[in-house]
């Protein structure tokens, strides 16, 4: 039922993953971890649906049983995003780079940097150059930042009519 779900997902029909899913999580015989592949199916099927507060609802009854884990934290993550919760969502992808095996924890490292970056991106186009820097000093020292950091403060020349800087910049 498990994969049955995830293809059923997979194919746009997470209404009946859902069913399968929620079905399978009341499930009394089930090992912990088959508990958490269940209920991580069944938070990925809710999001997939866009119920982003069911989904965190979810989420909450894995933290202490699934906090290494990478799909947690992806879900964690697309939960905070979908819900617009822009802040929350950069916290979660901080916090899992810490609570996950060094293997994944780089993953959520390039993803946070990526995500702050698309941020202040955001931001500097938009004129908002308070947040834009404010995004860009939460990742500009980490290397995974690279080129896209510079990006962020030619547009915030360009922005302060500042050709020159943004020339140099780019």
């Amino acid at each position: 039922f498990l994969y049955l779900g995830n293809l059923l997902r997979e194919l746009g029909d997470a209404g009946h993953a859902v069913v399968l899913h929620r079905g399978l999580t009341m499930r009394g015989e089930l090992s912990p971890g088959q508990k958490i592949a269940s209920g991580l199916a069944l938070a990925e099927d809710l999001l997939a649906l866009g119920q982003y507060h069911e989904a965190g609802q979810v989420l909450d009854t894995l933290q202490v049983h699934a906090a290494d884990n990478k799909r947690f934290w992806k879900a964690r993550f697309a939960q905070h995003q979908g819900a617009g919760d822009l802040p929350d969502a950069a916290r979660v992808l901080k916090a899992a780079a810490k609570a996950v095996p060094e293997r994944d924890a780089a993953w959520f490292r390039e993803a946070y940097a990526s995500f702050q970056l698309d941020r202040a991106v955001g931001h500097a186009l938009a004129g908002e150059a308070g947040e834009a820097r404010a995004r860009l000093r939460d990742v500009e020292n980490m290397p995974e930042s690279g080129s896209r950091a510079a990006l962020v403060r030619a547009i915030l020349s360009a922005r302060a009519d500042d050709a020159a800087a943004a020339l140099t910049e780019a």
